[in-house]
């Protein structure tokens, strides 16, 4: 009885790793990790702005969403809660964005509310990865 429990548990870890395997190397999981990559660097572009605290952040994997092709585009979506004004904000992000030779096709920042002190704005910066036939999200 103890043998067959052991045989069983080896059984399902091999599967489970078979399966993370199967993920890791398929373009889904390739384009889950460039796209996690790119929000580290786009956050550290922002929180090199100085008064910035990001609240919440995140990116999305989808088909084309500024052109046509067969691409995928990768989406890091913030809140930040700062001093600056909207518009020096996305002025000083471009900027850093160049100098760190982040490319972007997309960047949008868009106030939230917040007290007269601190502004509540919302953050995307997109770009464009080689698509593939076998990551559904993508055309």
């Amino acid at each position: 009885m103890r043998k067959r429990a052991v045989i069983v548990i080896v059984a399902v870890l091999c599967v489970a790793a078979g399966l993370y395997t199967l993920y890791y190397v398929s373009p889904i999981g390739q384009h889950n990790r460039q796209a996690a990559h790119y929000e580290h660097q786009v956050r550290g572009s922002v929180m090199s702005l100085g008064d910035v605290q990001v609240t919440s952040g995140g990116h999305r994997v989808s088909g084309n969403l500024w052109g046509e092709g067969g691409e995928c585009s990768v989406l890091a979506t913030f809140e930040v809660n700062t001093t600056l004004a909207a518009r020096d904000f996305e002025d000083h992000l471009k900027s850093v964005l160049r100098q760190r030779s982040i490319d972007y096709v997309y960047e949008q920042v868009k106030p939230l509310g917040g007290r007269s002190d601190r502004l509540v704005l919302r953050v995307e910066v997109g770009t464009l990865t080689a698509g593939g036939s076998l990551d559904p999200r993508c055309g």
